[in-house]
């Protein structure tokens, strides 16, 4: 039996995606089967690992949140 987790149909928002533990958490959880959003200022298909959905804006301006 297998008993490594997996997050299919999970959605995930990790702030800081572009950061280092940001970047490495949302690849681990891309490899899980979770559908991530990657929050961050520079956040872009460029920014981002593989897989993960982009979504750029800054956590300390309340409009754009």
């Amino acid at each position: 039996m297998d008993s490594r987790v997996t997050l299919n149909q999970a959605r995930v928002l990790v702030t800081g995606a572009t950061g280092f533990i940001g970047r490495h958490l949302c690849r681990q959880l891309v490899e899980l089967g979770a559908t991530v959003f990657g929050l961050s200022r520079s956040a872009s298909p460029a920014t981002v690992p593989t897989g993960v959905i982009p979504m750029a804006a800054d956590v300390t301006q309340r409009a754009e949140i």
